[in-house]
């Protein structure tokens, strides 16, 4: 179970996803710079304040906006005491506007917050994420391949000795296609990953678990004269048969947060993946 600290941190983190994903989307804001600061603190006076999230929007050089956020994921409600801290806090602060994110709040401390205009209450919703269906099916993919070979057929003009003895150096020689130099080793390594990316397109991974699937895979090309030529003989056909090992990962949802009509928010299980880590959130409106 999540410790008061971590349920408090993970509010925080939601609010902080939503308002970066709100600044970006502003048009107002393309030629401005805005931060955001997860719990800054301030000294006024000699008096220590917390500031669970303090935004800083740079309007020009003469002129900032400053809105700070107050996070509580409480079980309980807020109360008015709470209101009247963070009241002080805009104060000191010098924000424009404060916003205080909370599941409930007390009458009375709506009551407070209608005191100073500078205060927004919004509800935060937290959803059970083990509910909560993967946002766009979301889910990861990696295709290896294993192995490649490619045989080619030569124009009929060409004798078939002509086209062995052509091929028996074809891994380290240059072929010619569309009149552009390139080596077989390239060639066959980028035709092998177009032929496994469209299958990867057209697989339903919901069939498929977190592990790994060998698939097998034929294509075939087929060249005008002259298109394709290897040491000087022009080919006509080619097929290549692959071997591709493609690795599924669908990571859970950890938290699903909706904060009022700012936003909603999505937080994915940190996965490791092919040898890296994969961290993937979704923030919407």
């Amino acid at each position: 179970m999540a410790t008061a600290n971590e349920k408090g941190a993970s509010l925080e983190e939601a609010v902080i996803a939503i308002e970066s994903f709100i600044l970006r989307s502003s048009p107002a804001l393309t030629q401005n710079i805005f931060n955001i600061i997860s719990r800054k603190i301030l000294i006024v006076d000699g008096v220590r304040h917390e500031i669970d999230v303090w935004v800083e929007i740079e309007i020009s050089e003469e002129y900032k906006l400053i809105y700070i956020f107050e996070c509580k994921n409480w079980t309980d409600k807020v109360g008015k005491n709470e209101i009247i801290i963070f009241s002080e806090k805009i104060r000191v602060s010098r924000a424009q506007k404060g916003i205080f994110v909370a599941k409930s709040f007390t009458s009375d401390a709506v009551n407070q917050a209608n005191l100073d205009p500078r205060i927004e209450l919004v509800t935060a919703t937290e959803y059970d994420p083990t509910l909560t269906p993967r946002p766009l099916n979301f889910h990861i993919v990696q295709t290896e391949i294993t192995l490649a070979k490619v045989r080619f057929t030569a124009d009929y003009v060409v004798s078939q000795d002509h086209i062995n003895n052509c091929l028996a150096n074809v891994q380290s020689e240059s072929i010619i296609l569309a009149g552009r130099s390139i080596y077989f080793k390239q060639f066959a390594e980028d035709w092998a990953k177009v032929v496994a990316d469209e299958y990867t397109k057209l697989v339903n991974y919901k069939l498929l678990e977190n592990n790994s699937h060998e698939i097998e895979l034929t294509d075939v090309r087929l060249f005008l004269p002259g298109e394709f030529i290897i040491n000087g003989t022009p080919i006509a056909y080619a097929e290549i048969a692959l071997k591709a090992l493609i690795t599924i990962a669908w990571p859970a949802v950890v938290s699903h947060f909706e904060v009022g009509k700012r936003g909603r928010i999505f937080k994915m299980a940190s996965t490791v993946f092919c040898g890296g880590t994969i961290d993937a959130t979704f923030v919407g409106r």
